[in-house]
């Protein structure tokens, strides 16, 4: 808000507040559809990642070029772990900035809608997709 209009902040906030406020359903709705969807894909990676280090760790990946590579481990537990924690933090960082531009494109076309309604003399100037999408229609 302060860069589209040049307001100060908390000119901005009060703005930007009164945005959200009428349009709550929207704002939810999309804000808990990508946190899902952000949540399921960092449980994949991280799952993904937790095989493959199971499988390095414990020496079962048959790839000649690796197993010089693999240490001799009694305990590979806490490895795992540490690669787990580690591929989960990082992907947390990411989606992150994903949901970020989520929330900016979402804040962009609140505006777009408070400020247009869709005529020939006052048009939309988000994608008719995104469109469809804010309004609850099926997108082909």
């Amino acid at each position: 808000m302060t860069a589209t209009y040049s307001l100060n902040f908390c000119s901005a906030v009060k703005k930007s507040l009164k945005i959200i406020t009428s349009n709550v359903i929207r704002v939810a709705v999309v804000n808990k559809i990508t946190d899902f969807v952000l949540f399921l894909s960092n449980l994949c990676i991280t799952f993904s990642v937790a095989v493959l280090g199971f499988y390095f760790f414990t020496g079962k990946i048959p790839i000649d070029a690796l197993t010089s590579l693999i240490p001799q481990l009694n305990f590979y537990v806490v490895p795992l772990l540490i690669v787990i924690i580690g591929s989960y933090c990082v992907n947390r960082l990411f989606f992150d900035v994903f949901a970020f531009g989520v929330d900016t494109i979402l804040m962009c076309a609140l505006i777009d809608i408070d400020e247009n309604d869709g005529t020939s003399s006052r048009p939309y100037y988000m994608s008719t997709a995104l469109q469809n999408i804010l309004n609850g229609k099926k997108h082909n």
